[in-house]
């Protein structure tokens, strides 16, 4: 079963996290995708119903980031993800958790334009749709 779907648009890394963790190869591949951005352009988008990087991944990003901060909202009802943010925040400042009801915080902590946002969530709902899971918007909004 898949853990994690996600696109690359633009500048814009989403992703959408199922219930699990990542199986590495699938974790190699988000990260792979992270890269086509070129460094410090990057802004990450992910909604996660509780799954997320375990440590050794985590670790595998450190090492990608060398250092530099990474924005990144976490969109996630999950206490679980919530730690995983926690974690990551200790490498990375620029990592925040937001419930779903402030997805436009999260987005304008994103800089997301406001004529880009139904774009992103319609994107978002085609790869929760990869998972087997229901729409982003009937969890996130």
């Amino acid at each position: 079963m898949k853990n994690v779907a996600f696109a690359v648009r633009g500048d814009v890394l989403l992703a959408v996290f199922g219930e699990g963790t990542p199986e590495d190869a699938e974790w190699e591949a988000y990260l792979a995708a992270y890269q086509t951005i070129p460094a410090g352009q990057a802004k990450v988008i992910s909604f996660t119903r509780g799954g997320g990087p375990n440590s050794s991944q985590r670790m595998r990003l450190q090492e990608i980031l060398q250092g530099r901060a990474q924005r990144c909202a976490v969109i996630t009802r999950s206490r679980i993800a919530r730690a995983i943010v926690s974690a990551l925040a200790w490498f990375n400042p620029d990592v925040r958790a937001f419930a779903p009801e402030r997805l436009d915080d999260a987005l304008g902590f994103l800089d997301t334009p406001v004529a880009a946002r139904a774009e992103l969530l319609r994107r978002a709902d085609e790869l929760e749709a990869e998972l087997g899971e229901g729409a982003v918007r009937s969890w996130a909004s």
